[in-house]
C-alpha cells in the first residue's frame, strides 16, 4: 500500500505538472491560430498580431524571476494555484475582448502575469519533489508536455475556432485552467516553504521588469517605428525613430540590475538573480540552451501558422494539425532520451540536437513556395521537433546540477524568464526580418515591372507592406483603383516578394540556431550518471 501511495504521489504530481505546462503552452498556440479571425473581427494589422503574440512572453519574461522568488517565499503549491486562478481571469477577458488594444494590454498582460507565477512553480516543484534520474525524467517530461500541447491544443482550438468562433476557444482555456487548479489542490503534495526567511526583492523585480520590457518592446517596434529613419513612430528623437533608444534604455536597466543584485546578495544572502547564475559558465550555457528552445518553438509556431493560413489557405484546424509534425518527435525525444541515454553526455546530446534543428530549418526553406508548402516542409517540422526534443531533455538538468539546492529550486523562475524572453525576442527579430524583407523585395519587384512611373512612385511611397493573403492584397489594389491590366503583374510581384521574405526569415532562424553551437563550451561532457 505504501508503494502504491508513493507511486501515485510521484506520477500523479508529475501528470499534474504536465497538465499545467500543456495549458501555458496551449495559450500561445491558440493565439497563433487566430490570425485570420483577428483580422476579420478587429481589422488587425500583422504588427498588432505580432504584438499580441509577443506580449504574453514579454510579461512572463519580465516577471518570472520574481515569480520564482515568490514561490520560495510562500511555497510552490500556493504560487501554482494563484497563477492558475489569474490565468482563468485572463482567458475570460480574452474571450470577451472588445478590441485589439484591450486584447493586447489587458488580456495578454493578465495571462502573462498568471504564467509568471505558474511556470516557475512547475519547474520549482520538479526540483523539490524529484531527485537524480527522477528529476531528469521530470524535466524531460516538461519538454514533452510542450510538444504534447502542440499536438492536442492546436487541432482542438482550431476546430472550436472554425465551428464556434475564436472567443469560445479562450473560454475553453479558462475552463481548462479552472479544472487544473482544482485538481492541483487535491493531487499536489503540500510543500514546505523553501526558505521561510527569504526577503522578496521588489526593487530588483522592478528593475528586471523595466529592463526586459524596454529591451523586448523596443525590438518589436522596430518594424513599426523604424530602426533609424522613422516609419510610423509616435514621436521622433533628433529626427530618429525612438525604437533603438527604448532598446538602449532597457539594456541600461539590465546592467543596473546586475550590479544592484550583487549588493543585495551580499547584504541579505538571497536575491532575485543569484550570482551563481551569472558567474557559473555551466549555468549560463544551460540558460542559453533554454532560450534557444523557445526561440525555435515560438518563431516556428508564428511563421508556420501565419504562412499556412495566409498563403496556403489552411483553416485553423488544418494549421493546428500541421504543427503535429513538430510536436510528436519533440515529445518522443524529450521523454525518451533521459530514460534511454542517461549514460550519454549532455554536450553530445545538445550538439546533435542543434545540428538536427539546423537541418530542419534548411528543409523548411526548401519546403515553402509561392502557393504554400510542399512535402519538404513537413520533413523540416519533424527535424525541428526532434532537435528541440534533444535539447529539452538536457537544458534544465544542466542548470540544476550546477547550483546549490536553494538556487536550483529558484531556477524555475530564471529558466522560465529566459525561455519567454527568448521566445519574445525570436518572434520580434524574425518577424522584423519578415516584414522588412517583404517591403524591400516588393518595392524592388515593382521597379522591374512594365507599369506606369506613377504606379511605381505610389508603391514606393508606402512605408511598410504587411504580410497578407492573395484575397486581402487584391482587395487592397481594388481599393486604390489600380488598373485591371496591371493587377496580375503586381499580384505576381507581391507573391514573389512574400516568398523571398519567408525564406529570409527562415534563413535568419537558421543563423540563430547555428550560432548556438558556439555556446556549448561549459555543457558537461560527462553523463549525468557519472556526476554527483
Amino acid at each position: 500500500m505504501k508503494n502504491t501511495n508513493a507511486s501515485f504521489a510521484k506520477y500523479g504530481s508529475l501528470a499534474m505538472l504536465m497538465v499545467a505546462q500543456i495549458g501555458t503552452c496551449g495559450d500561445n498556440s491558440t493565439m497563433n491560430l487566430i490570425t485570420n479571425a483577428l483580422i476579420g473581427s478587429f481589422q488587425a494589422t500583422m504588427n498588432q498580431i505580432q504584438l499580441a503574440n509577443i506580449i504574453y512572453s514579454l510579461v512572463t519574461g519580465a516577471l518570472m524571476m520574481f515569480g520564482g522568488m515568490l514561490g520560495l517565499a510562500i511555497g510552490w503549491k500556493k504560487n501554482y494555484i494563484i497563477g492558475s486562478v489569474i490565468l482563468v481571469v485572463g482567458e475570460i477577458s480574452l474571450a470577451l475582448a472588445p478590441n485589439m488594444v484591450f486584447l493586447c494590454w489587458v488580456s495578454r498582460v493578465l495571462c502573462g502575469l498568471g504564467a509568471a507565477l505558474l511556470v516557475p512553480s512547475i519547474l520549482g516543484l520538479c526540483v523539490v519533489l524529484y531527485e537524480g534520474k527522477d528529476r531528469a525524467l521530470a524535466f524531460g517530461s516538461m519538454g514533452a508536455a510542450t510538444g504534447l500541447s502542440s499536438i492536442l491544443i492546436p487541432p482542438l482550438a482550431g476546430y472550436v475556432i472554425s465551428g464556434a468562433g475564436w472567443r469560445w476557444a479562450f473560454a475553453g482555456l479558462a475552463a481548462y485552467f479552472a479544472v487544473e487548479a482544482l485538481l492541483a489542490q487535491v493531487i499536489l503534495p503540500e510543500d514546505k516553504k523553501s526558505d521561510s526567511g527569504i526577503r522578496l526583492d521588489y526593487r530588483g523585480a522592478i528593475l528586471a521588469a523595466v529592463g526586459l520590457l524596454g529591451l523586448i518592446y523596443g525590438i518589436t517596434q522596430i518594424s513599426v517605428w523604424g530602426m533609424i529613419r522613422p516609419i510610423y513612430a509616435p514621436f521622433v528623437v533628433f529626427g530618429m525613430s525612438p525604437a533603438l533608444l527604448v532598446v538602449l534604455a532597457g539594456g541600461v536597466f539590465l546592467v543596473w540590475l546586475y550590479f544592484f543584485e550583487r549588493n543585495v546578495e551580499k547584504r541579505y544572502q538571497s536575491c532575485l538573480l543569484p550570482s551563481s547564475y551569472t558567474s557559473t559558465s555551466q549555468v549560463r550555457d544551460g540558460l542559453l540552451l533554454t532560450s534557444y528552445l523557445y526561440i525555435c518553438f515560438g518563431t516556428v509556431g508564428f511563421l508556420v501558422v501565419t504562412w499556412a493560413q495566409l498563403v496556403a489557405g489552411y483553416t485553423p484546424t488544418a494549421s493546428g494539425l500541421l504543427t503535429i509534425a513538430m510536436a510528436v518527435p519533440m515529445i518522443l525525444f524529450s521523454m525518451g532520451i533521459p530514460k534511454l541515454c542517461y549514460n550519454i553526455s549532455p554536450h553530445s546530446i545538445c550538439k546533435s540536437g542543434i545540428v538536427i534543428t539546423g537541418l530542419g530549418c534548411l528543409c523548411l526553406w526548401i519546403g515553402v513556395n509561392i502557393k504554400g508548402i510542399n512535402d519538404w516542409f513537413i520533413v523540416g517540422l519533424f527535424l525541428l521537433g526532434a532537435g528541440q526534443g534533444f535539447v529539452a531533455s538536457q537544458s534544465s538538468m544542466i542548470i540544476a546540477q550546477a547550483v546549490n539546492a536553494r538556487d536550483a529550486a529558484q531556477s524555475g523562475g530564471i529558466q522560465a524568464s529566459t525561455r519567454n524572453v527568448g521566445q519574445a525576442l525570436g518572434v520580434a527579430v524574425i518577424g522584423m526580418v519578415l516584414l522588412f524583407s517583404l517591403s524591400g523585395a516588393f518595392k524592388y519587384n515593382i521597379e522591374q515591372l512594365p507599369i506606369t512611373p506613377a504606379l511605381k512612385r505610389e508603391a514606393q511611397r508606402v512605408k511598410m507592406y504587411q504580410l497578407q493573403s492573395d484575397h486581402d492584397f487584391e482587395a487592397l489594389l481594388v481599393k486604390h483603383a489600380i488598373p485591371a491590366q496591371d493587377t496580375p503583374r503586381i499580384m505576381s510581384a507581391y507573391r514573389e516578394a512574400r516568398l523571398t521574405a519567408m525564406r529570409r526569415a527562415i534563413g535568419a532562424l537558421f543563423v540563430v540556431v547555428v550560432l548556438h553551437l558556439f555556446g556549448l563550451g561549459a555543457v558537461p561532457r560527462a553523463p549525468f550518471s557519472q556526476q554527483r
